[in-house]
Order: C-alpha cells, then structure tokens, then sequence
C-alpha cells in the first residue's frame, strides 16, 4: 500500500527495508597501516579499502582514521571455540588483555587488543541443554 513519502511527498510502500547486513566501525590513527593487522591476524576479508567482512555472517567492520584511536569497542566476536582462536591470536602476536575464562553464565570469553588500543571480547557460548 501506497504512503506518503517523507522526503519528497512521492509514494512509498511498506515492503522492504529490512535490515540486510551490520556494518561496526572501529577508529584506527591510519587505516592503511591498520590494514593488515585485521586481514592477516583476524583473517578478515578486504572488500574495498577499510571495510572487512567478518566470515561467515552479513557483518562488516569498517576501520576509520582517528587521532585518538583506542579504548573499549563493544564488539564482541562469538566463535565455536575462544580456545582454538586465542591460540591463532596468540600465533599472530596479538596483544592478549584477557586470557579464555569461564563467565559467571559458563560461557568461555577472551580479550584482546588491536595495534591502536582497540579492545575486543570472543566468546564461546555454551550450549546447554534442558
């Protein structure tokens, strides 16, 4: 059905505008110097310069330049084991804040930083069940 359009007084309809895909944006000091921290220590895959798709989902991470990069992201990375990829982080010289614990839920998680100070959590949910 037919609407009022917002911008332009023209129709528009209620079909469509799902949400397609999560685009996180994380500050970087030089996103070309960043670069290849998150393609060869996440393994994330380069779509265009800056943007990286997380394998395996419809998430993208989009690196910006910042002055003051660094501090608390809120982005958490759920994996099937946070021990398998702590050890791939680990192989690749990532810095490691937090080392695989068990939550007070009984879920595993992790953290870990990037080059600029940016802090990132992974985590295992467990399965459990009743």
């Amino acid at each position: 059905m037919p609407l009022g359009d917002p911008m332009n007084d023209g129709p528009y309809y209620i079909e469509g505008g799902e949400i397609e895909h999560v685009e996180v944006t994380v500050r970087v000091k030089n996103v070309s110097e960043s670069t290849e921290f998150y393609k060869e220590s996440l393994f994330l895959e380069e779509k265009e310069a800056g943007l990286f798709a997380i394998p395996h989902t419809k998430c993208y991470l989009r690196l910006i330049a910042d002055e003051s990069p660094g501090g608390e992201t809120g982005i958490t990375f759920l994996t099937d084991s946070v021990f398998t990829f702590h050890r791939k982080l680990m192989d690749e010289n990532v810095q490691i804040i937090d080392k695989p614990t068990k939550n007070k839920e009984g879920n595993v998680e992790a953290t870990f930083v990037d080059p600029d100070g940016n802090k990132f959590r992974v985590l295992e949910i467990n399965q459990q069940v009743d």
